[in-house]
């Protein structure tokens, strides 16, 4: 990373996300059949619902900090709890978590806390008793970054019928920097980032968090030894 902020490039994240794409389509070709068929009248409806549409979809790019101790936020949305001194049931380990809800109205990209190899992913939650009745989809991956911290992000909400809420763009192996988008979450839902015990946290239940922007937290380690000592 260097020393100016890293932009996201905005040809490689368009305004409106690509996943909306095909929404905007169907409302397109809507629009215009009722517009053949009704005139200016029938268009309107079609062009209020395109308009809706964008902006819930709307997937504005985002200038990451250049801070790589840093764990910037996944989502864009409101922190709801911070804990500490809890079991990982990701990594069978003690680490705290954040916990940020996206409403609908937030914009839905899901992106990287930091840089680092994606070692693993898990599409369900680690509760086996409640997994299987669960009506709530869930998804989480685990990031390793290259001072060997480790990150599990999770993402989870409601299941709706008909509709794909949740897309990925990872595959395991797959090297991510900070802020790098990696998913989809449509309509919004929950996300929890479980983080070492050594971070000094930024955030707290309330505060409003920007996706990829907003630091959540820093990760803590000693500086390195020197030969040099002053006499």
């Amino acid at each position: 990373m260097n020393d100016r902020e890293s932009a996201i490039p905005r040809r490689s994240h368009p305004w409106i996300a690509r996943e909306g794409w095909s929404y905007l389509g169907v409302v397109s070709i809507a629009g215009s059949l009722l517009y053949l068929g009704f005139g200016w009248p029938g268009l309107a409806p079609a062009v209020v619902v395109f308009v809706v549409i964008a902006f819930l979809l709307r997937d504005p790019p985002s200038s990451i900090p250049c801070d790589p101790l840093a764990l910037v936020s996944p989502v864009q949305g409101r922190v709801t709890k911070v804990e500490s001194g809890l079991h990982d049931p990701w990594l069978d380990r003690d680490a705290s978590c954040i916990h940020i809800r996206v409403s609908p109205l937030d914009v839905f990209s899901v992106r990287s806390p930091t840089e680092g190899k994606v070692e693993e992913q898990w599409c369900r939650v680690p509760d086996a008793a409640g997994a299987e009745h669960s009506r709530r989809f869930s998804y989480a991956f685990w990031t390793r970054t290259d001072e060997d911290d480790s990150l599990v992000t999770v993402v989870s909400a409601p299941r709706l019928p008909f509709l794909h809420r949740l897309q990925v763009s990872l595959q395991t192996g797959d090297r991510v920097g900070q802020g790098h988008r990696v998913a989809y979450l449509l309509l919004g839902g929950d996300v929890e980032v479980w983080t070492p015990v050594n971070v000094n946290t930024e955030v707290r239940p309330g505060d409003r968090v920007r996706s990829g922007l907003s630091t959540l937290a820093h990760l803590v380690h000693q500086q390195p030894a020197t030969a040099l000592r002053d006499e």
